[in-house]
């Protein structure tokens, strides 16, 4: 596993991931505001991948191919990933549990929120029910590529290198100054999540609507990639 870091760990970002790139510079504008004072307290969470089984045809819609039925998931035969590949999570109840002890004790500054354990390649094969394989990230990341730029798909390759980049977050302060402990491990998120995933679960909410596959395909041939997405 990689290192654990805290909240001091440089905000840098991925150069090549728009969405790292994009929280480093609020992430610069919240400390150029906490520099000069005097403003409302102001707190920042950074929480592992969140995951809930109602997010589970969202999730669908931003990280799997539209032409793929939800149900293929079940049935996944291999997981086809880099062995290095370690992922964080957290399931949404405990970071809304997070947010609601920071706003009732008022208090500041960053948190990082992850449940444990930290989840390696092979935990995400098991919960997929799939076996693991050895892909290069070379090989994955260009195949990402191929897919994005012929918008079969919305995952763009600065993720995957953002997953194999960043290090893996330390939580102590959450714990010591917010009493925070997640209830949910990080096995059983993923797990929740997946079945929400392969069952395509959605709610009334537009983000959590329902996903089917004709309207995977649409939201790929209007919107394109996530990334150029135009701006309302």
């Amino acid at each position: 596993y990689r290192q654990r870091r805290d909240e001091t760990w440089p905000t840098s970002g991925i150069p090549t991931s728009a969405y790292s790139r994009h929280n480093s510079k609020m992430e610069a504008l919240l400390d150029e505001d906490a520099a000069v004072g005097g403003g409302p307290v102001v707190t920042r969470f950074r929480p592992a991948l969140v995951m809930n089984r109602e997010a589970g045809s969202e999730l669908l819609r931003n990280t799997v191919p539209g032409f793929v039925p939800a149900a293929a998931l079940r049935w996944l035969p291999v997981l086809p990933v880099d062995r290095r590949l370690v992922l964080q999570v957290v399931h949404v109840d405990d970071v809304a549990s997070a947010i609601v002890t920071a706003l009732r004790q008022r208090t500041g500054g960053a948190f990082n929120l992850a449940a444990e354990p930290p989840l390696s390649r092979d935990a995400l094969a098991r919960a997929l029910g799939a076996r693991p394989v050895h892909l290069p990230s070379s090989v994955l990341r260009a195949v990402l590529a191929v897919g994005w730029w012929l918008r079969l798909q919305k995952v763009e390759p600065g993720w995957l290198d953002m997953g194999f980049s960043v290090p893996l977050m330390d939580c102590s302060r959450a714990e010591r100054e917010l009493g925070w402990r997640p209830s949910v491990t990080a096995p059983d998120a993923l797990r929740d999540t997946l079945a929400g995933m392969a069952a395509a679960v959605s709610t009334p909410s537009p983000a959590l609507r329902r996903r089917t596959v004709a309207g995977a395909l649409g939201d790929v041939l209007r919107g394109g990639p996530i990334t150029t997405r135009p701006v309302s």
